[in-house]
């Protein structure tokens, strides 16, 4: 009588192959979660872009910024936008936030938020925008993606 060969794999063999993917995951994740919060940033960029065309022609029709044009979360909901108005001080050309009564110069603020875990995105938590288009953020790379 002949004897059949088994085929098959070893507990062995499927313990090795099981490590060998929890090291891969463990290598890959991060830098996969790292790339996902870096492409969402490109909605905050797109609300304070949205807003600051928003600030503008409102200033064109009334010349004063309006806060109210802007919407208060960006289009995808990663970051919550804040608008602060204030005043330009007169031969220094600084935007004076403390003081508010012309409403001639604007910075718009975007503020990571907690869903989808935004908020984990420490090197860039927030984005900043003014009426002179100088962009701005937690790190000065926040802008370059």
């Amino acid at each position: 009588m002949l004897k059949k060969k088994q085929s098959g794999f070893t507990l062995i063999e499927l313990m090795i192959v099981v490590v060998v993917i929890g090291v891969l995951a463990a290598i890959a994740y991060p830098a996969y979660r790292d790339t996902v919060l870096k492409s969402r940033r490109s909605d905050a960029q797109a609300a304070l872009s949205t807003c600051a065309g928003a600030l503008e022609r409102s200033f064109t029709v009334s010349n004063a910024y309006d806060s109210s044009v802007c919407s208060t979360t960006s289009p995808e909901g990663y970051y919550g936008i804040s608008v602060d108005l204030g005043d330009i001080t007169p031969g220094t050309g600084a935007c004076d936030l403390d003081g508010t009564s012309n409403n001639d110069c604007f910075t718009i603020t975007a503020t990571a938020g907690t869903k989808g875990g935004q908020d984990d995105d420490t090197d860039c938590a927030t984005l900043t925008l003014d009426n002179t288009g100088l962009k701005s953020g937690t790190n000065t790379f926040c802008w370059n993606n």
